[in-house]
């Protein structure tokens, strides 16, 4: 039977991680936004200045996807072996990568290149839109998990929650990477003129 059935030990060291951090959050809460703050100014989403505005949303999609297989790796150790504070904290640690960097990155897509698709091409950016509604949505509740364990408000069913979102976050932003990289971007090679290219590039540019 799976550790996560039950709960109680997973509860009991989930309480435990959550007495370990309120110690340890105000030293570090400084010490990380100052980190992450220089590492964007020195590489942007961790990713060069692009020549190309397609290959730059493909290498954060690389990006994206390492840090959506670290979830998948924690999922599989918490539910193998039961709560940790170090798989967890790969979870938090991804869930701010994507709440940040790859919610940016959606948001520059949204607002530079799928008005540009509107203007060729119908039910495609109409489809995309839901299904990243839908993807966003799940994130949030994986959010709202991740919550609950730092702040205390363990119950029964909170560790199948955690797991059961992260796997449904890793699953929607997989498939829609895998969608927009084989997919859209080719199509929008193919219908952008070199106007709108050029466009796009110098917005997707600036986004960064």
């Amino acid at each position: 039977m799976s550790k996560i059935v039950t709960g109680t030990p997973i509860d009991s060291k989930a309480r435990s991680y959550r007495t370990k951090r309120i110690s340890e959050q105000v030293k570090n809460n400084s010490r990380y936004t100052n980190k992450a703050v220089n590492s964007r100014r020195e590489h942007p989403n961790g990713c060069a200045l692009p020549g190309d505005p397609l290959e730059l949303l493909m290498e954060q999609h690389t990006v994206g996807l390492a840090w959506l297989e670290k979830i998948a790796i924690a999922v599989d150790s918490i539910k193998a072996e039961g709560f940790s504070a170090k798989a967890f904290e790969i979870i938090t640690g991804a869930v701010k990568y994507l709440g940040t960097e790859m919610h940016r990155h959606t948001e520059s897509e949204e607002k530079y290149l799928f008005p540009l698709i509107d203007k060729h091409a119908f039910d495609s950016p109409m489809a995309l839109r839901h299904e990243r509604r839908e993807m966003w949505q799940a994130f949030n509740e994986l959010q709202l998990s991740v919550r609950d364990v730092e702040e205390g408000r363990i119950h029964g069913t909170t560790m199948r929650e955690l797991l059961q979102s992260a796997q449904l976050v890793v699953e929607r932003f997989r498939n829609q990477i895998e969608k927009e990289n084989t997919i859209i971007f080719p199509m929008v090679k193919r219908l952008l003129t070199s106007d709108e290219y050029a466009l796009l590039k110098q917005e997707i540019t600036a986004s960064i």
